[in-house]
């Protein structure tokens, strides 16, 4: 009897050993599957450190415990859940279960606090990895979080402190190197919650000019992590493209904004030695004020983004300098000021066409979409992007400056301010309250438009659009709407030879000569700019009137005089 209970008991301390070993095989983690970890499984008990995957090279007894372990504490003390890892007081080290991924893939996140009611006083936390879970002097640090970190310190802050996220890429690897977090300067408590840890991408990449289909043969990285709102490719109801879409179920666009995410579609592209590359793409997109947002980057492929089940600090402000900005755009209806890189509240579709500084003149960079929302509850439409391409040179220009050049009883000319990289140029216009509309493509920056039969008598108010093409399907968006009114054309008059104004153009003043028609001098001038807005009547007094034209801003104007023996209206530029 005693040999069969020594034999089991042999049994079950071996089965213990190969569950501990079985438990601690080094975890692989891929892009799709991050290694997270909330201790809401650990035992509450400040005599039981971790399990024995972690390490503790360096601890403190404390309170007649062991530190670090695992806590159950006060709702500031947890981000989720009900436990925490506490380091208390310091020098204490915690060494992360064994990875089987090279650590330089690998990027970290989490959330942290202290009770420490001074920052100042706080410590310092410091990431970076070990060579030798025995020997805490091989602990290689990579980068240092101070309390200050958290903006509020002390039991009654709030827990939320994110943070992430941190890239171990300049980290050598080394045989059984893994990750560890020391407190160091400290005689009070940290606790740090909701673990994440990721693996890069190895992404492929496409030269320039490349536009995204969204398929099997032009994979993105949609970088969801446990997020509830993800990032998914599909086929819309009622359309035949391809596109990207953030969604809650999978399938339908929309999120669920009681959930928490942060989530990135990311590409790869092999950049030119160009400064600037343009992007273009088609994005419709719903949120809430500035707390729902949609944000776009272009980064060194180096630069890491850490997906998941929270409010991403990194989406607020980190890697500005690579975002996007959308404020010519119509960004969020709130705190669009103070956030020219959020982009949400879209009515419709928008087609985007932004100039973006190279970061990798003859390297490689990402192309992300981040997509972000908070916690408060509803659902709402989520961001749509279809469209999108990306080329060498900066977005061609759209045409300003539109103004009346010249005008006769035949036709009118328009011109406008000329891009030195745009090669032709298309042009609508038509007749206002007409069905009219012509379109046509010039290679100078300017046109003119001759009468046609609907044109031949009375007033005419016109309105014109451009747009320039610099190439390459480097088009720029349509100007504003020229409109302006010709008054006459077509209509010849007997006074026609009778008035003269010059200088033409004029700066200061311009002068209306008269030269008597039938014996009559009397009249009035009346003053019109392009738009056919009335400016001011002035009294034909002699057979020169001088007009002050000062003070009017630079533009085409008109000068109509009215007599006893009809009307007469002659055209001047004001510069």
């Amino acid at each position: 009897m005693r040999k069969k209970i020594y034999v089991l008991t042999i049994v079950f301390a071996l089965f213990g050993v190969f569950t501990a070993m079985a438990q601690c095989v080094p975890v692989l983690i891929t892009p799709d599957n991050p290694w997270f970890e909330d201790f809401e499984s650990f035992p509450h008990n400040a005599a039981v450190p971790l399990d024995t995957c972690w390490a503790t090279p360096e601890t403190l007894v404390v309170d007649n415990g062991t530190s670090p372990f695992v806590y159950t504490g006060y709702p500031y003390a947890c981000h989720s859940g009900s436990n925490s890892l506490e380091l208390k007081r310091s020098p204490v080290m915690v060494v992360f279960p064994e990875f089987a991924n090279d650590i330089d893939k690998l990027t970290i996140s989490f959330w942290g606090n202290t009770s420490a009611q001074n920052a100042w006083s706080a410590g310092t936390l410091i990431l970076g990895v070990i060579t030798d879970i025995n020997d805490p002097t091989s602990f290689i640090p990579v980068d240092t979080i101070p309390a200050t970190a958290f903006g509020r310190t002390g039991q009654d802050a709030p827990y939320t402190n994110f943070m992430g996220e941190h890239s171990f890429a300049g980290v050598t690897p080394q045989p059984g190197m893994r990750i560890a977090l020391r407190l160091t300067n400290t005689q009070r408590s940290w606790n740090l919650d909701d673990f994440t840890i990721t693996a890069a991408l190895e992404l492929q990449a496409d030269s320039l000019p490349y536009s995204a289909t969204f398929g099997d043969d032009d994979p993105w990285w949609l970088n969801n992590a446990d997020a509830a709102n993800r990032w998914t490719v599909g086929v819309l109801e009622g359309s035949s493209d391809t596109v990207l879409f953030v969604t809650h179920d999978n399938s339908t666009p929309g999120y669920d904004i009681a959930v928490a995410s942060t989530v990135m579609a990311e590409r790869a592209l092999v950049m030119p030695a160009a400064d600037t590359v343009r992007i273009d793409f088609d994005v419709r997109v719903g949120g809430e004020s500035h707390f729902d947002f949609l944000k776009v980057f272009l980064v060194p492929e180096e630069v890491e983004f850490t997906a998941g089940r929270y409010n991403n600090a990194q989406s607020q402000s980190l890697y500005a300098d690579y975002a996007l900005d959308f404020m010519s755009y119509k960004p969020q209806s709130a705190g669009s000021d103070g956030y020219p890189h959020l982009f949400n509240l879209s009515d419709g579709t928008v087609h985007v066409t932004a100039g973006m500084a190279n970061p990798a003149p003859g390297g490689r960079a990402k192309l992300v979409f981040l997509w972000r929302n908070d916690n408060t509850t509803g659902t709402q439409p989520g961001a749509i992007i279809s469209h999108v391409s990306v080329m060498e040179g900066a977005p061609c220009k759209t045409p300003t400056g539109l103004l009346v050049t010249g005008q006769t009883n035949d036709y009118v000319t328009i011109g406008w301010d000329a891009d030195p990289d745009a090669g032709l140029w298309e042009c609508q216009y038509g007749l206002v309250d007409s069905d009219l509309v012509v379109t046509l493509t010039t290679d100078t920056n300017g046109i003119t438009i001759e009468r046609s039969p609907e044109m031949l008598h009375g007033s005419l108010t016109y309105w014109l659009l451009v747009r320039a093409d610099c190439g390459g399907g480097n088009v720029s968006d349509w100007s504003d709407t020229l409109t302006a009114q010709i008054l006459n054309v077509g209509v010849a008059s007997p006074l026609e030879n009778c008035v003269r104004v010059f200088p033409n153009p004029a700066q200061e003043a311009v002068n209306v000569q008269w030269t008597m028609y039938n014996g009559q001098l009397d009249g009035e001038l009346y003053l019109f700019d392009v738009y056919g807005k009335f400016v001011q009547v002035v009294p034909v007094t002699s057979e020169i009137t001088r007009i002050n034209v000062s003070d009017l801003a630079d533009g085409m104007y008109f000068v109509r005089m009215t007599t006893k023996s009809g009307t007469i209206t002659k055209p001047f530029i004001k510069n």
